[in-house]
């Protein structure tokens, strides 16, 4: 299933099937990671947290995050977003927007959005990734930090075959999740495979102080 990464990463899969999913006022949520493993959502103490939310109403009321940053991608039609006297955005399939979590934000539009939600001390990336053909060799670039703990998922848009040091398959809307603890002596190695020669995926990259 996994080869072991010799304790240098950790390594999750997570299957979009087996995703619990809560009502909220205006639609369903699921959570994917929360980071530290075992915090509240609740509680506000958590350094990063990756969610999908359906919103189910043609407009909406964010809930306020201080002291946190949120990024928000559309999977599903089309989303746009009120920040109050600040801009308003209208984001399509695939686009997103990074933001303020303590900013009063209104949407409009019934969609499926990932929603990425960080603390002050966390930086982020969310980027989609596109290859028209069978084999992609290193698709997250592992470069050794000194100072920073490196937190990377990939969500597959079409089913991919990862290969190497990792063995699974991701069906559409799976999530593979790899931390990197210490690449002073190991570094992973990791190949993608699409037999449609279609690589599709977001690619999320989380990073922090190490303390």
């Amino acid at each position: 299933y996994f080869k072991c990464l010799e304790r240098k990463s950790n390594l999750k899969l997570i299957r979009e099937n087996e995703l619990k999913t809560e009502q909220w006022n205006s639609g369903s949520t699921a959570e994917i990671m929360i980071y530290p493993p075992g915090s509240m959502y609740s509680n506000r103490q958590f350094e990063w947290r990756l969610s999908i939310a359906t919103i189910d109403e043609e407009q909406s009321l964010f809930t306020k995050l201080v002291g946190y940053t949120r990024t928000t991608m559309v999977l599903k039609g089309e989303l746009t977003l009120h920040h109050v006297n600040r801009y308003t955005v209208h984001l399509k399939t695939l686009e997103q927007d990074y933001y303020r979590g303590d900013w009063e934000t209104k949407s409009e539009g019934k969609v499926t959005n990932l929603n990425l939600i960080t603390d002050r001390y966390t930086s982020s990336k969310m980027e989609v990734k596109r290859f028209f053909k069978k084999f992609l060799d290193d698709p997250i670039d592992f470069v050794e930090h000194r100072e920073e703990k490196i937190h990377h998922l990939l969500m597959a848009l079409e089913p991919i075959e990862v290969q190497g040091d990792v063995n699974v398959s991701l069906r559409k809307g799976d999530f593979l999740y790899l931390t990197e603890e210490s690449l002073d002596m190991y570094k992973p190695v990791i190949h993608l495979y699409s037999e449609e020669a279609n690589i599709q995926f977001i690619h999320i990259q989380i990073s922090f102080l190490i303390s």
